[in-house]
């Protein structure tokens, strides 16, 4: 059931796949730890703050093996030396956590209202997961809320993979609530900041840069 629910979720989410992803210069990683990101752009005035979550694994140490090795040598003839060497090999299982509201060590970053910025996490390279969950909060409890489960709310919840990025706006059909859209690309100077192809709202507008 799991393993069904994280491949519609996947699914979900290559439907939004980057226009300019061939633009990607790729990331360099180390041997346990790789760099996530998602980038939001906040095109209304409210003042946010984003936290984000990522699915990983954490190495933890148990009990171990004992390894002995041994070589013979024969450094004088008709004498026969064996020194042998014991390494204790700790047995290192993936104890996983749980991504989202919660879970743990979440990291939290303020988002003015209209900037755009990169969000950043650490997966690990066992699990090498490309998904990033984040929690955007708007700061004033007053004014358009975001759409929730039973009524207006304050935070959204999302997940988005790795080098793809949302946009907050303004819904244009309802002037009391807020949207976060997925964004055409990240690889092109304005992308970051235009609603994808496939959010097919003819009332979104084309850019939502508030510099241009």
């Amino acid at each position: 059931m799991l393993l069904i629910k994280f491949q519609t979720r996947m699914a979900e989410l290559e439907e939004f796949l980057n226009v300019d992803a061939d633009e990607d210069s790729g990331d360099e990683e180390t041997k346990d730890a790789k760099a996530l990101w998602v980038r939001v752009a906040n095109s209304t005035s409210y003042a946010m703050e984003v936290e984000t979550f990522i699915y990983r694994a954490q190495r933890q140490e148990v009990q171990g093996v004992t390894v002995e090795a041994s070589l013979k040598l024969k450094p004088i003839p008709g004498v026969e030396i064996t020194p042998s060497t014991k390494v204790e090999r700790p047995r290192v299982p993936l104890v996983h956590n749980t991504p989202g509201p919660g879970g743990p060590d979440p990291t939290v970053n303020p988002l003015p209202g209209y900037v755009c910025d990169q969000f950043w996490g650490n997966a690990d390279t066992d699990e090498n997961s490309e998904l990033m969950t984040l929690r955007i909060t708007k700061m004033d409890a007053g004014g358009p809320q975001f759409p929730g489960k039973d009524g207006p709310a304050r935070s959204l919840t999302i997940t988005k993979k790795h080098k793809h990025g949302v946009i907050i706006i303004n819904d244009p059909d309802k002037a009391d609530q807020l949207l976060v859209i997925p964004a055409a690309g990240q690889f092109f100077l304005n992308n970051p900041w235009k609603p994808h192809p496939d959010c097919r709202n003819p009332n979104f507008r084309k850019n939502y840069d508030p510099m241009a």
